[in-house]
């Protein structure tokens, strides 16, 4: 949001375009870790999670890049899966984080809830051949 009215008058406006203050990392690690993050989802830990049984892309044309983790709570009998990434990975237009924690029966796994958020994003955008979860 740039500008605030009210009853249809110009309160408030922000004229200035952004600016990058500092970079967090390198351009060329960030592109590094954004490959490697898209090979995960190709075909690494989250592959599964984005492609359907026969094996086509739930978000065809559109490149996604992640990470996956899971970690077990055995005393506590909880199960945590967890997944970051954003889309298109060549030029980002959404980020997704989700955490999930299942007791011993699963019932979705933090992948599988990312791709339903990013197939909705997607979806409502209009995008070819992307359906609604």
């Amino acid at each position: 949001m740039d500008r605030v009215t009210e009853k249809g008058h110009l309160v408030w406006q922000f004229d200035a375009k952004p600016t990058v203050l500092r970079r967090a990392i390198k351009p060329e690690t960030a592109s590094e870790l954004t490959r490697m993050m898209t090979e995960t989802v190709e075909n690494g830990s989250a592959r599964g999670a984005f492609r359907d049984p026969k094996g086509e892309a739930y978000l065809p044309g559109i490149g996604v890049a992640g990470k996956t983790g899971t970690l077990s709570d055995n005393e506590a009998n909880r199960h945590y899966t967890w997944f970051v990434g954003f889309a298109p990975a060549d030029q980002p237009e959404v980020a997704v984080a989700a955490l999930v924690v299942n007791n011993p029966t699963w019932q979705i796994k933090a992948p599988l809830m990312a791709r339903n958020l990013l197939r909705s994003y997607f979806a409502k955008a209009g995008r070819r051949g992307v359906t609604m979860p």
